[in-house]
């Protein structure tokens, strides 16, 4: 099948377990999805579409534009299908452009040499066409490329979006461990959340759920400000761009919910407080510092959110344990009747809670493998964990 920029094949990426949530994402824009694999969704769209799912997706990390795929037997067959790419069509020659190669080859001792030769036919066949050559700019590049290596075949992507979607733009500093943006709005999807409950995080940090949370409710694209890689490539329409923002500005709405962090810890809540003046001033968003244990507001039916520690901060096994029995004791005691979602890397600890789960889903949450817990809470809970 031909590409054209009605035709565009795209490859979406996201985090382990979110894939289903980004499907579902992609097909609320009206994209018939190809197919779904591990970290990856596969589809057909046009440019603007493409402009669209970049700025309001909440679970993507990428969108790789599709450019080529071949098999090479060695390295010079590789740089001679490589310079075979009409890669002038895609970006201008005074681009900074930044090349990433992934996966492994039986061809290349590393992936090095294999980044190394795709520079090589880039830089070749523009100095060809154009007498002059982009430069390779690793930390702030205009066009990136990322090329996926299987033994003898590559496939060879443009970056639309540039740096990672989850980058929002509000969160400069991270905190100690922090949740990333894109994770903590596919939790959000996947706990039953309805975007009216009052949200309540008792171990909130930097506040991420918060955050994500305020954009969901108020339907309110995570992306509408920052700056996209394919603003670069040489058939961008700035006038299709910003019709498409004006588009998910106009679907904004301003929602009553209420949003409540509570943190033991002074400085992420802090920086929470920072975060919130700065970047969502009008919200209903309130951050207070306090350890969840001491909580004497009335949180019944209110959605509990949180991420709490896995184990690496609370020492040993009867601390982490404790600390896990006292979550349950909040849910029962203060949280009742209510809902809540809980996301743990150690199963073993959260047997502790003493609740039984109404349903449980396998995340990850860097290299961590993660179970995201959700809990039911009303007068009689059954106290069994499965």
């Amino acid at each position: 099948m031909a590409i054209t920029e009605n035709n565009l094949k795209i490859t979406a990426t996201c985090s382990s377990g979110l894939e289903e949530i980004l499907q579902k994402e992609i097909e609320s824009f009206g994209v018939n999805v190809d197919s779904v694999g591990k970290n990856t969704v596969q589809f057909y769209t046009d440019m603007q579409t493409l402009y669209k799912l970049n700025m309001a997706t909440r679970t993507a990390t990428h969108f790789f534009l599709f450019l080529k795929q071949f098999f090479f037997k060695n390295a010079d067959e590789f740089y001679a299908k490589m310079k075979q790419i009409l890669w002038e069509k895609h970006f201008n020659v005074n681009k900074l452009i930044r090349i990433d190669t992934k996966g492994n080859s039986f061809v290349f001792r590393n992936s090095h040499f294999a980044t190394l030769r795709t520079k090589d036919a880039i830089v070749d066949r523009f100095r060809e066409n154009y007498n002059d050559r982009p430069s390779i700019c690793k930390d702030n590049p205009e066009i990136q490329i990322t090329v996926y290596l299987q033994n003898n075949q590559a496939i060879v992507y443009l970056d639309s979006s540039g740096i990672p979607l989850f980058k929002r733009g509000y969160r400069a500093v991270h905190a100690q461990a922090p949740l990333k943006e894109d994770l903590a709005a596919g939790i959000l999807m996947l706990s039953g959340w309805d975007k009216k409950t009052k949200l309540i995080d008792p171990m909130c940090g930097s506040g991420t759920f918060l955050f994500e949370g305020y954009l969901m409710a108020n339907n309110i694209a995570p992306n509408l400000e920052r700056e996209f890689a394919f603003m670069h490539w040489k058939n961008y329409d700035k006038k299709i761009h910003d019709e498409v923002k004006r588009e998910l500005e106009s679907q904004i709405i301003s929602a009553n919910t209420q949003f409540i962090g509570y943190d033991i810890h002074e400085s992420p809540v802090k920086l929470a407080r920072e975060i919130k003046n700065k970047h969502f001033p009008e919200s209903k968003i309130n951050i207070i510092h306090n350890d969840f244990r001491r909580i004497n507001d009335d949180i019944s039916e209110s959605f509990i959110i949180a991420n709490p520690p896995y184990g690496e901060r609370v020492q040993t096994d009867n601390r982490i344990n404790d600390f896990y029995h006292e979550i349950g004791d909040f849910l029962k005691q203060k949280c009742n009747p209510g809902k809540a979602s809980i996301l743990t890397g150690n199963l073993e600890a959260a047997k502790n809670i003493g609740l039984r789960t109404s349903k449980k889903i396998k995340l990850y949450n860097g290299p961590i493998e993660c179970r995201l817990l959700n809990f039911e809470m009303y007068q009689g809970s059954k106290k069994n964990f499965d």
